[in-house]
């Protein structure tokens, strides 16, 4: 239903670009082109990153298809630790 509506109004604003006379041709397909490319980003989905949980230095097979972070219980402290040392550096004020 909103690909229907983004599709629309894409091929209206095609139809109003390629009745314009005063552009010349190739700035007509440009801006066709850049407007096409701008629809199907939008409409196209991403796939998201899946996580998998496991222990450092132990092989993880492979259960999740795509992008994959592997996350461990030490990477998450360190993390954790960075954020909450930063946060202390910054809340001095400004000099």
């Amino acid at each position: 239903m909103k690909l229907e509506a983004t599709m629309e109004k894409v091929r209206a604003k095609a139809a109003q670009i390629t009745s314009n006379s005063d552009m010349p041709s190739t700035e007509k397909m440009r801006q066709l082109d850049t407007l096409y490319k701008r629809a199907s980003k939008k409409t196209s989905q991403r796939k998201s990153r899946s996580y998998v949980l496991g222990a450092t230095g132990k092989r993880i097979g492979g259960s999740a298809k795509g992008k994959v972070k592997l996350v461990d219980r030490r990477m998450k402290k360190e993390l954790r630790a960075a954020k909450r040392i930063e946060k202390r550096k910054g809340g001095k004020g400004k000099k």
